[in-house]
């Protein structure tokens, strides 16, 4: 099984759908694409599918525009993002941990 890790800004001169691209290769290669993004391109990946995507809480706060405090805010946010288009999402909240699950259609 083979790894694709998109993380980190995108360098100058890049445009915005480079990394919407590198998944759809990813996933035409079966090569599971992981993405830890900024909430500025988190919209524009999400629509590849991504199969796991790591937003920070101010990063999915800005991606739902809404802020994000409770624990069940946060599950929530997770099952919004998924909804959008990945198939894992995991909600990092740095020293406090992370929120995540698995939302299947159907089950």
């Amino acid at each position: 099984m083979e790894w694709l890790l998109l993380c980190g800004s995108l360098p100058p001169g890049v445009e915005v759908g480079f990394y919407r691209r590198l998944i759809r290769m990813a996933k035409a290669h079966n090569i599971i694409p992981w993405s830890i993004r900024k909430a500025s391109f988190l919209q524009d990946i999400l629509d590849e599918g991504p199969t796991v995507v790591v937003p920070n809480q101010a990063e999915a706060e800005h991606l739902l525009n809404r802020s994000l405090i409770t624990r069940s805010q946060f599950l929530d946010a997770v099952e919004h993002i998924q909804r959008m288009g990945a198939e894992m999402a995991v909600l990092s909240l740095g020293n406090r941990g992370a929120v995540g699950f698995r939302w299947q259609a159907g089950v």
